[in-house]
Parts: C-alpha cells; structure tokens; sequence
C-alpha cells in the first residue's frame, strides 16, 4: 500500500519520463528534516521506520521484514582464555570495507571472518580486552538486500576519514548462497540482479555529491539520478564508469541494491489502477482533468494583474507595490483570467463591477518595468481602444512584457494641484510619508500635478495629509530604486526635476539638531536615505524546527534586517514563538554542513545565516 501511495505522489508531481519531483510534501507526511537524514544509510534507517509505522496494524504490517530483513549469526571465540559468544539476529542492510578488497566477493570473504586485536580488541566481562576471532554466518538472504560499502578509512597523519579510492568491481549479477550456514534452507534460488547503485563523487567525506542509478523495472533500461538531471544511462556507465580508481576517480561506489531473481516479478510489478486506493485515483483524475481545464484556458485566456490605489496604500516597502520579490512580504494584487479576444471595453465593465465603481469613473495605466528594476504606471490607455482586444493592447502598448498589469485610477475625486500660467501637462505621483518616531514608511496615496508647478506647491497637502502645522519645514525625496534616493530642491518644478508618469515622492518633516540626536542616542534610524538603507537590508527569514515536520511550529518566516545582532534575532523568534529567548538555539546550513551557531552579541543575522536564507531553531529545557 505504501509503495502504491509513493508511487501515485510520484507520477502526480513528475512533469515526464526523465524528470524529477520535488520531495516536499513527502517530507512534511513523514515528518524528515535534513539533521536526521543527511547520511544515505540513515535516511534508509528513517524512511523503513517510518513506512513500518504507517502500515502498522494494517494488512501490509509485516512487509518492511518481509522484504528486507534477512538472519545472521555472529560467533566470537577468543583466542588466549576461554571465552565464545554466539548472537543471532536480524539485519535490514550488511556493511561491507572496501579497504584490500578488489571485488564484492572478497568483501563478503573480509565480513565473514574477521581478526579482533590491536586496536580492535574485544571487550569481555570476565576478562577484558582479547584477542578474539569474530565470524559471521548467513542465516538467509532477503528479497531486497542493500550493501554499504565503507570507502573511507581513518588516517592517523592527518586524523580525518580519508577516502579510500582503490579499483573495485561488482557484478550486474551475483549468487550468495556460497555465503550460506550449511544449514540454511537452499531450495529457492540465491540469484541476485542489481538493480541500484548510489555513487560517491568526490575527494572526501563532507566534500562530495551522490548521484542514483536504478532499473525500475525488469527490462528497463538504467536512469541516473543526478540533482535535478533525469537521465537514461548504459550499463558501462552504470559498473566501469563507477569502479573508482584510475580509470574512474573518485567515482566510487557507495550502496547496492540487489534483488532475488525469483522475486522481481512480484517486488517490480506494474501498479495496475486497481491497486490505488480510491481516493487516489479519484484524485489523481481531478488533478489531470485540472491541468488539462488549465492548459486549455491558458491558450484562450490571459492573467491580467489590477493595482488599486488601496493595494498602494498597504503596501509597506519599496516601489508602489511588491509582485515577486521574496525578499520582502509579497503585495496582494487583484488578478483577473480575461479572454485574450474579449475587448477593452468587455474587461473595463468587468473590472468595474468587482470593484463596485461607475465604468466610467475608472481609467487604466500600463504598468512597465523600468531600466533601474522599478515598476511603475505608464501609459493610460485611452477609449480610442474600447473595442480593440486585449490581446492587441498588450501586444501594442506593452510590448516585452511578459504579462499584462495595470493601474487602475478612480477618477471621481481626483486631487489637482494646478500651475496658474504655464502648464505642460499633468502627471501622476505617488506619495509615502516616513515617520521617524514610529520607524515606519506609509504610503499615502496617489496625487496628479502639473509638470510645470514647483514641488513645494504640494506642501500644503502633505502637511494637511499628516495634520503637521502649516509651517512645518518639510524634506522631500524621490524613490528613484531601492540604492538610489535622490533628495528633491523644492523650488524646482517637476518637470526640470525630471519627475514623470509613476514616480514616488517621499516626505519627512525637517528635524532639528536635537531631534537628530535624540534618535541617534536611541538607536533609531532618523532619515527617509537611512530607512531605505535599513530596507534594503531587509530580508525574510525562514525559520525551521530542528526537530522537523513533526514539531508544533515546524517553520514559519519573519521579516529581518541583515544587520541585526544575535540577541534582537533571538528575541524577535522568541516573541514568535512565545518562549525565552535564552533558550533557543540556532543552527545554519551552508551546502552540507550544519553548525551550531555561537552566541557572540555583536554577531550579525548575515554572518548567522551565511550566504542562506534559512535558520534551524530549537528550545532547550536551559538557557543556552
């Protein structure tokens, strides 16, 4: 039932034949995380513990034994006093040194009789440390039978694991009953076929990467697994190209699989849809009849993104609203699926009436990425395209963008601020007010001018817009980008300050020298160029439990600043998770290594995360 259940995932998330599938969603339903699974014989170890937990007390509650599990017996006689031990026991995997071995079965010879002494002694109740014999006798093969090679060996020089890296061979096919008790039961067939082989690359142990190669199915031809590469392989790149040495370097081989001839038409065979359970098929059949709606509607429709001035004024960061930057909480804009053919004029009505506003109080700008990584409104589109489509209005006034967004104006009550002589035409700017009290930048909304008024004709409205008293000396900035906030003369106009259609304006009331360092002392940050210095230093953090899936709070984000010392990260995930901050731990990830992270005060969230975006996080029972 499992295998159906993973298989059904599988062919659910694959895109084709020769792809791979994000493992997330397995991840969360056995409740893996990466500190209990970063050794393959570990995570095999997990993943049967697992499985035999969900079938248990079910009908398949004996087929992790049935299929892995084999019998061994271990007989240890000393050499020097008389002492013998003899333990059976199961075993789900056999360990085998590839150290002097040039081949499989001179492993197999090594494990079965083995010399304890020198450092190697072994340890008795009665008598101590002994030089002892150790053999090992095979009880019975399982169906399924993994081998771990051990390619590494401990150098004293250098007191590191070193990687062995000598030529050794294994076969495609393999008989073990040589390696049989006498007494064990011979009369099934010990005939082993490969059918998996994790591969090693790499100089050493923490500096490597694994790659898979496996035969699915009986006569199916090998596929390597390599990241996100799916790829069909021959046999020759399967057992020469991965026999180390001189003739494959640091290509070893890691783990084998092999499975008993008789059985591999019974542990490989096709998943016919009667095997699924019901609720599989049934929903594997609306996510196929989903993506099949999907795909038809795509080639018809067209996704079309609304911003309103509302969705400007929630919006908290940079630029008018945050589409997909992940860096920084993502804005909530309106999308419409809109027939590619249907008109402007059929879109505006439809708009109008989700919106609750006239038809024709609303008008529509494109929305256009600029050269400096903005978004911002641009041109309106006019009622002369009222019966054009949108598929043409796309292609004609936003020509390289690869989906349509638009502004929309309400224009009921539009602010105009009006030049009395020379006007050269009418822009609109949008506006954020920052607040060095409350550290916090608010955009206010949208207003249209003259491009020939001077900038300091607004101030009156900003003023009455945050109830300032009538006099109050203002600064004024533009939000050109995020490293790029240029300080406005407001005597200049807007059209010598070369402000068009979308720009920003950004406000603050002049402070005093006293102010400064009353903001300074606290450790605030006092000026809209220092705030967006702070913004762009912004990053979201994801924050893991340690202890995985299975944890009350598995993960969850929060919004931090790069340069943030150890103690204020920990209080802010303290006050997330409502404990005490001197009892969480943290631990980075960068590549394959996992650290825990020192508590050093002055250390920043940057140096924490070190080139991540994510933290593992655990409380203790102390304080740490």
């Amino acid at each position: 039932m499992v295998r159906q259940n993973i298989c059904s995932w599988i062919c659910r998330h694959k895109k084709s034949k020769y792809s791979s599938v994000e493992i997330t969603e397995l991840a969360r339903f056995f409740g893996w995380n990466i500190f209990l699974t970063s050794d393959v014989r570990k995570f095999i170890d997990v993943l049967r513990d697992n499985v035999a937990d969900k079938i248990k007390n079910t009908k398949a509650d004996i087929t992790i034994s049935k299929l892995f599990a084999g019998k061994k017996k271990t007989y240890i006689k000393c050499v020097n006093v008389d002492y013998e031990s003899l333990r059976i026991e199961d075993y789900y995997d056999i360990q085998l040194s590839v150290k002097g071995c040039k081949t499989l079965d001179d492993s197999f010879m090594k494990y079965m009789q083995v010399n304890l002494d020198g450092d190697n002694k072994y340890y008795t109740d009665d008598y101590g440390l002994q030089v002892a014999k150790n053999s090992v006798i095979f009880e019975s093969f399982p169906p399924v039978l993994h081998i771990h090679l051990n390619q590494f060996d401990y150098d004293v020089q250098s007191n590191t694991m070193v990687k062995i890296n000598s030529h050794y061979e294994f076969p495609m096919e393999i008989d073990l009953q040589k390696y049989l008790s006498p007494d064990a039961d011979k009369s099934k067939s010990h005939k082993y076929i490969l059918h998996g082989v994790l591969v090693h690359g790499g100089l050493s142990k923490y500096n490597c990467r694994y790659y898979a190669l496996l035969r699915p199915e009986k006569n199916h031809r090998w596929i390597k697994f390599d990241g996100a590469r799916v790829t069909p392989v021959s046999v020759k790149e399967v057992l020469e190209n991965n026999y180390g040495g001189s003739d494959s370097p640091y290509h070893n081989v890691y783990m084998l699989v092999y499975i008993r001839e008789s059985d591999i038409d019974e542990i490989l065979s096709s998943i016919l849809l009667e095997d699924l359970p019901k609720h599989l098929c049934e929903e594997e059949n609306a996510v196929r009849e989903q993506k099949q709606k999907e795909s038809i509607e795509n080639n018809r429709h067209m996704s079309i993104w609304v911003i309103t001035e509302e969705m400007f004024k929630n919006h908290k960061g940079f630029d008018i609203v945050n589409f997909n930057n992940k860096q920084y909480p993502l804005s909530e804009v309106s999308q419409f699926k809109f027939l590619k053919n249907r008109t402007y004029y059929a879109f505006k009505k439809m708009v109008a009436a989700n919106f609750e506003v006239p038809i024709d109080k609303i008008r529509f700008r494109i929305v256009k990425d600029r050269l400096n990584k903005t978004i911002r409104p641009h041109k309106v589109i006019t009622d002369d395209f009222l019966n054009k489509s949108m598929k043409e209005i796309k292609a004609k006034l936003a020509g390289g963008c690869s989906e349509l967004r638009l502004y929309m104006e309400i224009l009921e009550n539009p602010i105009i601020i009006k030049k009395k002589s020379t006007q050269t035409g009418e822009i609109i700017i949008f506006i954020k007010y920052f607040n060095p009290d409350a550290q916090s930048l608010e955009c206010l909304g949208q207003l249209y001018v003259q491009k020939g008024s001077k900038i300091n004709t607004i101030f009156p409205f900003l003023r009455k817009k945050k109830q300032l008293q009538q006099n109050t000396p203002l600064d004024i900035y533009e939000e050109v980008s995020l490293d790029m906030i240029e300080k406005k003369t407001p005597k200049l106009t807007f059209n010598k300050s070369v402000m068009q259609d979308g720009d920003i304006i950004c406000f603050q009331k002049t402070l005093t020298d006293k102010e400064i360092q009353e903001h300074v002392s606290a450790g605030r940050i006092y000026s809209i160029p220092q705030f967006y210095e702070s913004l762009f230093m912004n990053i979201i953090v994801q924050f893991k439990s340690k202890f995985g899936y299975k944890d009350s709070v598995p993960e969850f984000s929060l919004v931090l600043n790069k340069n943030m010392t150890y103690d204020a990260v920990a209080n802010h995930v303290a006050a997330h998770l409502n404990t005490d901050p001197s009892k969480l731990r943290f631990t980075s990830v960068s590549g394959k290594l996992k650290n825990d992270i020192a508590i050093i005060t002055d250390q920043t969230l940057s140096e924490m995360l070190n080139l991540s975006s994510c933290l593992y996080y655990e409380i203790l029972d102390i304080n740490v």
